[in-house]
């Protein structure tokens, strides 16, 4: 069956003061990367992290303090290693490009089916749909090879002599001493302050594939204690991909995602924006755990079977240990918990003391545009869940050994027209449902609405999507949302978000709701881009003595350039925050980077300015980090944030990494507080890695 079959019928071609002196030699720096115009680059590769530049596209605030952003992350970074055969895409293959819309999805499904087998991944240039950015991100995810069918598998001689595997180990070394390691092991941390990690990954391209994962944090014991035996986590899987009727399967430790995630989602998800480029999407998703993360993933088998041209099952079965804090009695659960750390004896006292098994099935069939499939997941502890539900916002806290939940999802897409919803339930009560519709009068142009209704009864241990408040009960909202490309070198997007909670929340005693508004704008001119987003967010919280709600208004903007040329690139970004409710705090930062590319050495730096007058008006700022480690930062007072990443490739199968990171801050004299605490005013990182290919 052919993508364009799959995909529907065709549609055609498509404050405070500060020094002069301080910001004057920054401010005149950062000039030079608007003032230089050039012919737009050719993308290096993946593998040398092209497409890390972009992902603060992607990102919100919230999604990074609420982790979520890590795991979408974890996944790009996986893809790049991996990349996508241009002319074997299937539709799961597409799907896993989240930053593609429905419509651009449907446009390179189309371009392949007609035109193929597609020389270069540039050729989808051509398609009105796709923007600048999105052109030069495919060219990190996707290469086009050889367009000739595949067998399912290939012969031993050929497995074992194309067979590649990878190595990666990685360390970070601080230049300073948090308190915790000051006090002993009675009274502070474990382990050492270092933290380290090793990756090794062995497959035959996409089809089949085997990972081993070991991980440190820092402060945790190794080969002491309870860590007898080296790491504190490891990981590892087995998958396979694309094998005949097996459209993918895992053994080990895997990710998982039913529908649109109402019931189950142990993958990613995104903050408004990006989520609206996917919220039609309701098809199964089952990948490998290949990061260090050590939450959120299941431990067992999974696997999707296609029974027909018109139906697929996916089935899983999951056993792991959690960490959890437990009551008094020792013997029920008061919170679960999923940070991962395990640097104190009391964080040691909570490592998977706590048994969870978890299963379920999917049933999706699927005819022309049409799609529904009827998920069900069930969840047993060897403990018994007991929050403490005489907390108002905790009240209807899932409570007990055993619990169920099923959904209803469906979807439909035509090229005028797409559709998309899940309705779910559960043992706890309650109802969750999400729906969307989007518009697409021309390729140029999206519209959608999203309505979502989740009781405050309902609750899925699972369960991850779109919300405002990132939990799937207690809110009914409504989101308007445009997306407009006038040019070829222009695209605007903006949303408006309303959302309700009928009982009560952390921090907010009675019921309340939010407003949320974005506009963002994007300007593409040769080597030049240009960036501009801002965003309103108002919600009602607890006065002082929490006897009625106040309303917490933020305003938050950013403003980007960048000049990227085939061997040097300049970016300069500005971020300002200003947070009103009891009082007014304000915040700003400045922040400019380049890079040059050599023949084997590739060096970036960049360095920060931040002043903001409180926690409230903190700034989050991208970073480039080393291979498949996630760095984005949050600041606050007054300080200068600089950093050098350099990369060198000593042959096709060996490279190395440094990354040192410095954070000076001007306003105080110690960083941090408790175990965490640094008795100094700047705090400096060396993180290292070293590749090798086999």
């Amino acid at each position: 069956m052919s993508l364009r079959t799959v995909y529907g019928a065709s549609r055609g071609r498509q404050s405070r003061g500060i020094s002069l002196r301080r910001v004057a030699a920054f401010v005149a720096f950062a000039l030079l990367s608007v003032v230089v115009c050039g012919q737009n680059e050719n993308v290096r590769g993946a593998d040398d992290g092209v497409w890390q530049r972009y992902y603060d596209m992607l990102a919100d605030d919230e999604d990074v303090e609420n982790g979520t952003a890590e795991n979408v992350y974890d996944m790009l970074a996986d893809l790049a290693a991996n990349p996508i055969n241009l002319n074997h895409v299937t539709r799961d293959d597409l799907e896993r490009l989240v930053f593609l819309s429905d419509r651009q999805r449907e446009d390179i499904a189309e371009y392949v089916d007609r035109y193929g087998p597609v020389r270069t991944v540039g050729e989808l240039a051509m398609l009105p749909s796709l923007d600048a950015v999105r052109c030069r991100l495919l060219q990190c995810f996707m290469y086009a090879g050889e367009g000739r069918a595949r067998r399912l598998f290939p012969p031993v001689d050929t497995l074992l002599s194309r067979c590649r595997s990878e190595l990666t180990v990685a360390a970070t070394v601080p230049f300073y001493t948090r308190d915790g390691y000051l006090r002993g092991a009675d009274k502070g941390y474990l382990g050492p302050k270092y933290k380290h990690w090793a990756r090794y990954r062995v497959g035959y391209g996409r089809l089949l594939e085997a990972g081993f994962t070991a991980s440190q944090d820092a402060g945790e014991p190794f080969f002491t204690g309870r860590n007898r035996w080296g790491y504190d986590f490891y990981s590892f899987y087995i998958a396979m991909r694309n094998a005949g009727k097996v459209k993918a399967a895992v053994a080990g430790r895997y990710r998982l995602r039913l529908g649109m995630g109402l019931v189950m989602n142990t993958d990613f998800t995104f903050g408004k924006a990006a989520s609206l480029l996917s919220l039609t999407r309701t098809t199964n998703s089952l990948r490998p755990h290949s990061s260090r993360m050590e939450a959120n993933y299941l431990q067992g088998v999974g696997a999707t079977v296609a029974l027909s041209r018109h139906a697929e099952l996916t089935s899983f079965f999951s056993h792991r240990l959690v960490d959890a804090t437990l009551n008094s009695d020792s013997s029920t659960v008061k919170t679960l918990l999923k940070t991962g750390y395990h640097r104190t004896r009391s964080e040691m006292e909570r490592r998977r003391n706590t048994r969870q098994t978890t299963g379920g099935a999917s049933l999706a069939l699927r005819s022309g545009p049409w799609r529904v499939a009827l998920s069900g997941v069930a969840t047993t502890f060897n403990r018994r869940l007991l929050p403490d539900t005489s907390v108002v916002y905790r009240r209807y806290s899932a409570v007990g050994k055993s619990f169920v939940n099923g959904s209803l999802s469906y979807s439909y897409s035509s090229p005028l027209l797409r559709v998309a919803g899940e309705t779910a339930t559960g043992s706890t009560g309650g109802l969750a449902a999400l729906h969307s519709v989007g518009v697409s009068p021309s390729s140029r142009l999206d519209v959608a609405l999203v309505h979502r209704y989740y009781s405050y009864r309902y609750r899925s241990l699972f369960a991850a999507g779109f919300s405002d408040g990132g939990a799937i009960n207690n809110e009914h909202g409504l989101l308007v949302s445009v997306a407009w490309r006038p040019t070829d070198v222009l695209a605007l997007s903006a949303y408006a978000d309303y959302a309700r909670s009928e009982w009560p929340r952390y921090m907010v005693s009675f019921p309340s709701h939010v407003w949320d508004g974005q506009v963002a704008a994007s300007l593409a001119l040769g080597a030049v881009t240009l960036d501009a987003r801002y965003r309103l967010r108002q919600r009602q919280r607890d006065n002082a003595t929490h006897s009625a709600l106040v309303s917490r208004t933020e305003h938050r903007a950013r403003l980007s350039a960048t000049l990227d040329r085939s061997t040097w690139r300049l970016t300069t970004r500005a971020d300002v925050a200003l947070t009103a409710c009891d009082s007014l705090s304000r915040g700003w930062m400045v922040m400019q980077g380049g890079g040059v590319a050599l023949r084997w050495l590739t060096a970036d730096a960049w360095v920060g300015y931040f002043n903001t007058d409180s926690y409230d008006s903190r700034i989050y700022a991208f970073e480039r980090g080393l291979l498949y480690s996630f760095s984005f930062p949050m600041f606050y007072g007054e300080g200068l944030r600089y950093g050098l990443r350099l990369r060198a490739d000593l042959s096709r199968r060996v490279m190395a990494m440094a990354r040192c990171t410095v954070t000076n801050y001007f306003d105080r004299s110690a960083i941090g507080s408790g175990l965490q605490r640094i008795a100094r005013s700047s705090q400096a990182d060396m993180e290292l890695q070293l590749r090798l290919k086999f």
